[in-house]
């Protein structure tokens, strides 16, 4: 089971790698380059996903997981408090 879980991660990542084709860097070069809005949704995005991750995971990875999503969760609110974000109308 951890092994498929590692097989499914790498082969996310290497999506993500072959999407411009010069290497996981530029998935982080888009990220960084998206309006903050966008930005923020992204790494809420990453956070929830990581938590996903985490319920389906015990010990030591589970522990990895949730600490990815409290990074991303920081990441979030960085650019939300160092950005003026356009108000919304809900």
């Amino acid at each position: 089971m951890v092994n498929r879980r590692i097989e499914r991660n790498h082969s996310h990542f290497n999506a993500l790698r072959v999407s411009k084709g010069t290497g996981v860097a530029s998935s982080v070069t888009e990220l960084s380059e998206l309006p903050p809005v966008q930005r923020v949704a992204r790494y809420r995005a990453l956070a929830a996903d990581a938590r996903r991750e985490a319920a389906a995971c015990n010990g030591a990875m589970r522990e990895s997981y949730l600490l990815m999503a409290h990074h991303w969760d920081i990441l979030a609110r960085a650019v939300e408090t160092s950005t003026p974000m356009p108000e919304t109308s809900e």
